[in-house]
């Protein structure tokens, strides 16, 4: 659904950068190696207990900037985020209200895909750009365990509206930026933080039309959920590569 919903937009909006002026179209995708942290559980049980692995992230994204005052741009961006374990308890782990008990051999998964929908302003000013806006994550996954008498599973499909922010620092003469992005909420004892942290180089790859931007960056999300059927504090980071197409 999220490879369908990001394919209609790009459909949509590629022939309209061409056919009004002014109109900016960047199309997307970046690698992420996704490592886990933390605990997960009502038993607080650590995702190293649970064997957790580190997981490739792929992302894709579309943006539209607009050059109609008070209209915002709109940024759509898929995230395919999942990661499995699998390990012998050494201590008790209660899921979803369903304990495991020492010794048991379980599997588990949590599912954290999400699609953004980012409706932002910006303050492009000489060499800087800034953007800020609102950000709606759809979260789309689950999280499960299991053993083999038993499995238990839990929705976590959800939306979650966020601040978002993006500052783009270019340096004169060299091709070279920097940049940092964030996108937060916090909630009482609910929080979700994404913020990441790049390096890039930007060329004309057909000059006055089109720039090919890679990226170097380090991307940090933690989610921390108290809920009668998950609890988390997770933190997921590692560094990515990405590229830019921007018309």
């Amino acid at each position: 659904m999220k490879k369908l919903i990001l394919g209609a937009a790009l459909t949509a909006l590629t022939p309209l950068s061409y056919a009004v002026p002014l109109v900016d179209l960047e199309l997307g995708a970046s690698s992420w190696n996704a490592s886990y942290s933390g605990e997960i559980g009502a038993s607080s049980t650590s995702v190293d207990a649970l064997g957790f692995d580190d997981d490739t992230a792929n992302s894709f994204y579309v943006t539209l900037e607009l050059p109609i005052p008070l209209i915002p741009n709109i940024r759509l961006k898929t995230t395919d985020l999942e990661a499995v374990g699998s390990n012998t308890l050494t201590t008790a782990f209660q899921f979803n209200n369903q304990g495991f008990a020492v010794g048991d051999v379980v599997n588990t998964d949590i599912d954290l895909s999400h699609t953004d929908i980012t409706l932002f302003y910006g303050l492009p000013e000489f060499y800087l750009d800034v953007d800020f806006g609102l950000t709606l994550r759809v979260f789309d996954g689950d999280a499960s365990a299991a053993t083999a008498a038993l499995q238990e599973a839990v929705d976590l499909s959800f939306v979650i509206p966020m601040a978002y922010a993006d500052v783009r620092l270019d340096l004169p003469f060299t091709g070279l930026y920097l940049g940092v992005e964030g996108n937060v909420l916090s909630i009482g004892d609910n929080s979700l933080t994404d913020f990441s942290a790049r390096l890039g180089y930007s060329t004309d790859v057909i000059p006055f039309i089109a720039d090919l931007d890679f990226e170097l960056g380090f991307r940090s999300m933690d989610l921390k959920l108290e809920d009668e059927d998950l609890n988390t504090d997770l933190t997921i980071d590692g560094p990515y590569l990405g590229v830019t197409l921007a018309f």
